[in-house]
């Protein structure tokens, strides 16, 4: 009988297992909803949804919303949005990298930040790329970066200082300090010139260029690097701004601390190898040239002091002592120096050149001069064309000539007038060499000599002082020709010569 019974509780315990409950009996919890009629009709009755039935290690959500919950802090993986939006700073960690698609940065009508790159950044911009300090920022391999906007574009470094800006159409506006970036090339050098050109800092430069090329210049300018302004119908004088300056280089210094001098401008060009310019005038080179010309009619009527219009300077420098400067050792409105140094050689050597180019045709109806030394008010200078000075020594040799006048080629040449100051007044003499004195009244000097023996030559006449035949007279002798023998003109002379 036992072992009936044991037998038929085992045939009847998997039964009892799946039996439904009677009415009004209570769930057992494990069997998780299996002793109902209906499983999912309980679930909805228990308001869970579908994911109730989904195991933790692959649950797909396909709507809804999640809230307050962090994604991927333990085990991160690979997620896909159509739209991403954060209330504050979002943070990116590790690399970011966008493939086959566009970031778009969608601008609000306040001009609040909408992205940025780097540290966070206050204020009004659209795109911000960069630290709060001033650490880089864009490195490794160079690239290009596109910005297509309807206003203006500025690039901004520490503490919101611009450092560049370009208006809506990508016209150049301003510069302060760039660090870092790149140089487009001439778009008119072509024909196989290779370029290499950078902005970067070195050193304490703000601004710091540099680039080499070869190779073929086209058709167009050749520039190296080019800084033009297409046109200019600028107002300056309404605003009382004075002359407008396609090129204003403005550098204050002063300071305990500034040690050294100070060149505002400086260009230095270095022939460092040898040429290919092997005919021709192409082997000229020049650090620094300047130009302006005109080709048009400037409100002009007549060449008249109140019908002439118009001034062009190819070059104006000033050196200007305000009110204050005092103990300055010298103001020098321009200097030029030149050398030639030991194992060197030039065929001409010039200190100084004033060029008439071969177009030059007219004549000035006012003053007409090759070199003109003026002043704005009445005249102040001791000398007006010196040859040395306290401060330096003589520039021409002992054996050389002070002035002296050739045609070209070393020939002759044939003017109507040698020295002309008959519009002046001479208060003292207009010739002293120390030896013959003429004074403004027209007198004459000449110092007392040893009868030189010599003749002047064919078609000369000299006349020399000498000792007269009375002690401590003097006699006036003259040379003629090719006659050595001196002809007396007059003679025991004054006294005490």
């Amino acid at each position: 009988m036992m072992r009936f019974l044991t037998l038929l509780i085992a045939l009847l315990a998997p039964i009892a297992a799946t039996a439904q409950p009677a009415p009004g009996a209570p769930l057992v919890k494990s069997r998780n909803l299996g002793d109902v009629p209906s499983p999912a009709t309980a679930r909805t009755n228990l308001g869970l949804g579908t994911i109730a039935t989904q195991a933790a290690s692959a649950v797909a959500v396909t709507g809804g919303t999640i809230d307050g919950a962090t994604i991927g802090a333990t085990t991160p993986s690979s997620g896909k949005f159509t739209t991403l939006g954060a209330s504050g700073i979002a943070t990116a960690g590790g690399a970011t990298a966008i493939a086959d698609s566009t970031l778009a940065v969608q601008v609000s009508a306040a001009l609040n930040t909408q992205a940025y790159f780097g540290a966070n950044k206050a204020g009004a911009y659209g795109l911000l790329v960069g630290y709060n300090d001033n650490s880089g920022f864009l490195g490794g391999a160079g690239g290009l970066i596109r910005m297509v906007t309807t206003d203006p574009l500025r690039f901004v470094m520490n503490n919101n200082v611009q450092a560049a800006s370009f208006d809506a159409t990508g016209n150049f506006l301003e510069v302060n300090t760039l660090r870092g970036g790149h140089v487009s090339s001439r778009p008119d050098l072509v024909g196989g010139t290779t370029w290499s050109s950078g902005i970067a800092a070195e050193g304490v430069s703000n601004l710091y260029v540099a680039g080499s090329v070869t190779g073929t210049t086209g058709t167009g300018s050749a520039a190296v690097n080019y800084f033009g302004i297409p046109s200019d119908n600028l107002n300056c004088a309404a605003s009382g701004a004075g002359a407008c300056n396609g090129l204003l280089m403005a550098h204050n210094f002063g300071g305990a601390a500034m040690i050294g001098p100070r060149n505002v401008i400086n260009g230095l060009g270095n022939l460092t190898s040898t040429s290919g310019n092997t005919t021709g005038s192409g082997a000229s080179y020049v650090a620094g040239q300047f130009t302006m010309q005109a080709a048009v009619n400037d409100n002009g009527t007549a060449l008249t002091t109140g019908g002439a219009r118009g001034f062009i300077y190819g070059i104006n420098p000033v050196a200007h002592l305000f009110s204050g400067a005092t103990y300055f050792q010298q103001a020098v409105g321009a200097e030029v120096d030149y050398a030639v140094d030991t194992g060197a050689s030039a065929l001409d050597v010039i200190g100084m050149q004033i060029v008439a180019l071969s177009s030059h045709a007219v004549p000035g109806t006012r003053d007409d001069v090759v070199l003109s030394l003026n002043s704005q008010s009445t005249g102040l200078a001791a000398v007006g064309l010196g040859f040395g000075r306290a401060g330096g020594a003589f520039p021409v040799s002992s054996s050389g000539t002070i002035i002296y006048g050739q045609g070209n080629g070393g020939s002759g040449f044939s003017v109507a007038n040698g020295i002309d100051f008959h519009l002046g007044t001479f208060s003292g003499n207009t010739w002293n060499d120390g030896k013959t004195v003429l004074t403004g009244a027209g007198q004459m000097s000449m110092t007392k000599m040893t009868a030189s023996g010599t003749a002047p030559g064919a078609g000369k006449m000299r006349f020399e002082v000498v000792a007269g035949t009375t002690g401590g007279t003097c006699k006036l002798i003259s040379y003629a020709g090719t006659s050595t023998t001196p002809t007396t003109v007059i003679d025991n002379v004054g006294s005490g010569c």
